[in-house]
C-alpha cells in the first residue's frame, strides 16, 4: 500500500484523541482513528474520521495493516492502560511497513517526582524510572526510526473535566501547597497539530499552562468562582509538589497556553 503523507493515525480515539482527529481532518489531513467498540463508529464517520476497531493487546491483524497505512502514529491511549509487548509489536510493525513515519506520543508529567522545584525537560534527574511511564517512553524513543516526539501533558482539563468538581475530594484536601499543573484540552489539541505541521522530530516536551497556583489558592479560587463552599485543606508540615516548565514548547512553536482560570470558567 502507497503512503498518505498528509494522514493520520490516532491510536486511542477518546477524550483526548477525538477532538484532536477532528481538528486534524477540519485542518485537511486523512484521519483514522482507533476505537475499541463499535458504538463509536458513526460517530467518528460523521466527523470525517476513518473508524478501525483496534485492541492494542490483541490486534485484528487486517485492522492493524489498514492503520499503519499513515504517515503519522499518534498514541493517545493513557500510559496506564499500555502493556509493553503489545506496544512494541505494534511499533516494530509500524517501522518495517515503511508506511510510517513519525510516532508521537501522550505522554505525562506524572513522570516527574515531586522535587520541589522547577523542572524542564533537561532535567532527567526528576524522571520517575520505576514508572510505567518511564518504560512507554523508552520503547517509544527505541524505535529512532519513527522519529518520535515524547508530548508530556499536564492534567487534561476542560470541558466535561472541570477541576471544581472535585474540590470536595480527598486528594485535592491533602497536599494543600502542592502545585497546579494542567493543561486545557484545547491546548493540547493545537500542540499536537502544530507538532505535526511543523515537521519536529525526535524531541521530548513539556505541555502546561503558564500558571502554577498552589492546590490551595486554586480550588479556592474555582470555589469561589462557581459560588460553592471552599474546601477544608490539610493541614501540613512539609510540602511536596513539582513546577513543570513549559518554556521549551513555547519557544519552539511560539506557542500561548490559554489563561487557566478563565478557560475554566462556566
Amino acid at each position: 500500500m502507497t503512503t498518505n503523507l498528509n494522514s493520520i493515525s490516532i491510536l486511542g480515539c477518546g477524550w483526548l484523541g477525538f477532538p484532536l482527529g477532528k481538528k486534524l481532518q477540519h485542518e485537511g489531513f486523512s484521519v483514522m482513528g482507533s476505537i475499541t467498540n463499535q458504538a463509536k463508529i458513526n460517530t467518528l464517520r460523521e466527523y470525517g474520521i476513518a473508524p478501525v476497531l483496534i485492541h492494542l493487546d490483541n490486534p485484528e491483524t487486517k485492522a492493524l495493516e489498514v492503520f499503519l497505512t499513515s504517515a503519522v502514529l499518534i498514541i493517545a491511549v493513557p500510559a496506564s492502560r499500555i502493556h509493553l509487548p503489545p506496544l512494541e509489536s505494534l511499533l516494530k510493525q509500524a517501522a518495517e511497513t515503511g508506511s510510517v513515519k513519525q510516532v508521537i506520543l501522550v505522554s505525562s508529567t506524572g513522570i516527574y517526582r515531586n522535587t520541589r522545584s522547577e523542572i524542564s525537560e533537561s532535567d532527567t534527574a526528576a524522571v520517575d524510572t520505576n514508572s510505567n511511564l518511564f518504560a512507554v517512553e523508552q520503547v517509544v524513543k527505541s524505535f529512532d526510526q519513527l522519529h518520535p516526539v515524547i508530548l508530556r501533558m499536564g492534567g487534561l482539563v476542560g470541558y466535561d473535566r472541570q477541576p471544581v468538581n472535585f474540590a470536595g475530594s480527598s486528594k485535592v484536601r491533602e497536599n494543600p501547597n502542592g502545585r497546579i499543573n494542567f493543561i486545557h484540552r484545547d491546548d493540547a489539541v493545537d500542540i499536537l497539530v502544530q507538532i505535526i505541521e511543523s515537521g519536529i522530530q525526535n524531541e521530548t516536551f513539556n505541555c502546561c499552562s503558564d500558571e502554577h497556583p498552589t492546590k490551595k489558592e486554586f480550588y479556592s479560587k474555582l470555589a469561589g468562582m462557581a459560588g460553592i463552599e471552599t474546601p477544608v485543606f490539610e493541614n501540613v508540615t512539609e510540602d511536596s509538589f513539582k513546577i513543570i516548565s513549559n518554556k521549551k514548547v513555547k519557544m519552539t512553536l511560539g506557542f500561548k497556553f490559554k489563561e487557566l482560570y478563565k478557560s475554566l470558567e462556566a
